[in-house]
């Protein structure tokens, strides 16, 4: 019989999980491997100390540099959103700006989509619409 996870503990799941999958990493990885070969359920740029112990073992040292939301808004990007969901126009100036905070357009993490409002071909970048989170951690 198939039982019903709750979405607390789903997510308590995924992140030890993810935890496990980053220390099986961690251990098996030579000097010589690059963040992005970490297994680490926030990615290459996570905060997690052992994530950033592990990168200044590698001499990586990322500063923490404006969000992917704040850069936009610097460089006068247009862009939309739906609740924490960050739509930008598809340019090569956004193409190189994902690429520049990890991220590509694969179709999973970084979708296109025709755009019938604005018209166009847009990319929808889940999660980064920094509104949307600075309103939730306020509640």
């Amino acid at each position: 019989m198939r039982t019903r996870r709750s979405p607390r503990n789903q997510e308590r799941l995924y992140k030890a999980l993810g935890a496990d999958l980053q220390r099986a990493a961690i251990s098996t990885h030579n000097s010589e491997a690059s963040p992005e070969d970490l297994v680490c359920p926030d990615g290459p740029s996570c905060l997690h100390p052992e994530c950033i112990a592990e990168r200044a073992k590698q001499g990586i040292v990322r500063e923490p540099g404006p969000s992917l939301y704040e850069d936009v808004i610097a460089l006068g990007i247009q862009h939309a959103s739906h609740e924490s969901d960050l739509y930008l126009p598809c340019t090569q100036e956004v193409i190189e700006l994902l690429a520049k905070h990890g991220k590509k357009i694969d179709g999973w993490n970084v979708q296109r989509f025709a755009n019938q409002v604005e018209g166009g071909t847009w990319l929808d970048v889940p999660f980064a619409y920094k509104p949307y989170w600075d309103a939730r951690s306020t509640r």
